[in-house]
């Protein structure tokens, strides 16, 4: 109100607005920051992700190009590509947008998870393992943990998917992923022939009466009969 048209409160507001939750309006002050300053590489960082989050990736990949003829070695701005190759199915090209950022900045998580899904994708699991690794080694989240254990499950490391499904669990606030982690965990127990710790996981969710795993418990595990099941499901 009482300054000349100013960038940097425009982008600060927009940080903040961003945090609440509120990317629209978040969006109208890195557009009016980009007005005034079309060069300003931080705001078309924050935008491009925005509106790739928004889905209008055409607009998100328009400010990735100019960003990086600003900058071509921008982390943020590759991984950001890497996304958007990602949504159109482009995993070549995603992968190498990918690589590319984390070759400049190996602190991006989002690139190391990114990449990781890929490499989950094409059945290289080690590969997805080894940068799942190194995003948990930057933060721990659900996410990560859940698909490192399924990477896990899949290689047949059955108390390694164990670990991470339990971690996954105990930080999660969703609770359809949580059905699905204790239902992954109990189907790893079965494996290395721990069926009592497989039987109170399978336990739990027919308690909470979810009908989508009913059919896969009583065929993974036959000592859940149709009376059994019902009466936890009551």
């Amino acid at each position: 109100r009482y300054s000349p048209p100013y960038s940097e409160a425009y982008y600060n507001r927009a940080g903040v607005l961003s945090d609440l939750g509120r990317d629209g309006e978040a969006l109208d002050d890195y557009n009016y920051v980009l007005d005034l300053e079309p060069e300003n590489l931080d705001a078309l960082i924050n935008r491009a992700s925005i509106l790739y989050e928004r889905g209008d990736y055409e607009a998100a990949r328009q400010d990735v190009d100019y960003g990086l003829t600003l900058n071509a070695n921008s982390a943020q701005l590759l991984c950001t590509r890497g996304l958007l190759a990602m949504a159109e199915g482009k995993n070549d090209a995603a992968h190498q947008a990918l690589s590319a950022a984390i070759a400049h900045d190996a602190c991006l998580s989002a690139a190391w998870s990114n990449r990781a899904i890929i490499a989950f994708e094409r059945g290289d699991l080690d590969a997805a393992i080894n940068d799942l690794c190194s995003a948990l080694a930057l933060e721990e989240s659900t996410p990560l943990l859940y698909n490192r254990g399924l990477a896990y499950q899949a290689k047949e490391l059955w108390q390694q998917a164990i670990e991470d499904f339990a971690r996954a669990i105990a930080l999660s606030n969703d609770d359809a992923d949580t059905q699905d982690m204790v239902f992954q965990r109990g189907r790893c127990y079965l494996q290395i022939g721990q069926h009592e710790q497989a039987k109170q996981d399978f336990a739990t969710l027919l308690q909470l009466g979810n009908e989508l795993y009913v059919d896969e418990i009583r065929k993974l595990e036959p000592a859940f009969s149709v009376a059994a099941t019902q009466k936890l499901m009551q």
